[in-house]
């Protein structure tokens, strides 16, 4: 038994770190020279690594797929953005400029609070556990944690519930706490229940990876335009809420048509680099516009760059897997 915790401690501390380079640096949130500040890389590693690793745990011990791991990251998105730094109510917040007022209703940013669950189920959640069980393929299927550090990483991600207190934070009322309560609690309990039966389709067909990179670079593309250009187009914001939330899900349906349960590593790969794309792009551009940004966006065109040649190195042990296989 010890020799198998040990065996599972690198893809664990992997994912620990994965998880906020992927949230936080690759949004351009945290350039490098913020992150690595001894206090706000603990904090970030703290809460993104524990989230995403818990969000793993659960999935693996209940047997279930990547749908639960969706769903489940949109509880975390709930957590961070609604419970910890309030971002889904507070008009002012650093990052949310015309999404302030933009679908603002009941004292709720909505457009940003869809937005933001969905980026984080996709992208500080989904994809470091897509790419992390990628590159540890023979623990993919069994869970990372034991006990002790099972209940060590939930009393790490609890203590986040306190964060915005500490630090003075927006503060929010006690039917806003218990409303971000409910849908986390919600969406757990449909991640436990969730059936691949649910959204199965029919008539599916094997697709190239090219084809499913590429679909992934427009979905994940979309999300950003209907974050940024559907507001500055001033369309209606509840055309704006409906666009947003219906992505994931066509996305989903999409990728059930394209038979993705029986997908190799290649197609899995394709997946994540496409939906990463946007991402990357847009870390170069943040770095660009240090000048006009008010944090030291210096370093994110390197960290873009380190994150590819890593994406890339992963390609080339997977292709090699392949054939070994073959």
């Amino acid at each position: 038994m010890a020799g198998k915790k040990k065996k599972t401690l690198l893809p664990a501390l992997t994912l620990l770190l994965i998880a906020p380079v992927f949230g936080e640096v690759l949004s351009t949130s945290s350039p490098p020279a913020e992150f690595f500040k001894p206090a706000v890389f603990l904090i970030q590693v703290g809460l993104y690594g524990s989230g995403a690793l818990l969000v793993r745990e659960c999935a693996r011990r209940w047997h279930k797929g990547w749908i639960s791991i969706l769903l489940l990251g949109m509880a975390y998105g709930i957590y961070e953005e609604g419970l910890v730094v309030r971002s889904f109510f507070d008009p002012n917040w650093v990052d949310i400029g015309v999404l302030g007022s933009y679908g603002r209703l009941g004292g709720i940013n909505w457009i940003w609070s869809i937005s933001l669950t969905i980026f984080h189920a996709v992208v500080s959640i989904g994809l470091p556990i897509l790419v992390v069980e990628l590159l540890f393929p023979q623990h993919r299927k069994e869970p990372w944690l034991g006990k002790t550090g099972l209940v060590i990483t939930g009393v790490v991600f609890a203590c986040f519930l306190f964060f915005a207190s500490l630090l003075k934070l927006y503060a929010i009322s006690i039917v806003e706490f218990l409303l971000c309560l409910v849908c986390m609690a919600g969406l757990i309990l449909l991640a436990y229940h969730w059936k691949d039966g649910w959204l199965e389709v029919k008539n599916k067909k094997t697709v190239s990876s090219t084809k499913i990179g590429f679909s992934g670079f427009v979905w994940m593309l979309l999300l950003v335009l209907g974050m940024g250009l559907l507001p500055a187009l001033n369309l209606p914001a509840w055309g704006t809420f409906i666009f947003l939330a219906a992505l994931p899900w066509l996305g989903i349906w999409q990728m059930k048509r394209w038979n993705c349960e029986a997908w190799n590593e290649s197609r899995q790969w394709a997946l994540a680099v496409g939906l990463l794309a946007p991402w990357l792009s847009m870390s170069v551009i943040g770095e660009l516009q240090n000048a006009a940004r008010p944090d030291d966006t210096r370093g994110l065109m390197a960290a873009a760059l380190l994150i590819l040649m890593g994406l890339l190195l992963l390609r080339l042990r997977i292709g090699k897997r392949e054939k070994e296989q073959e």
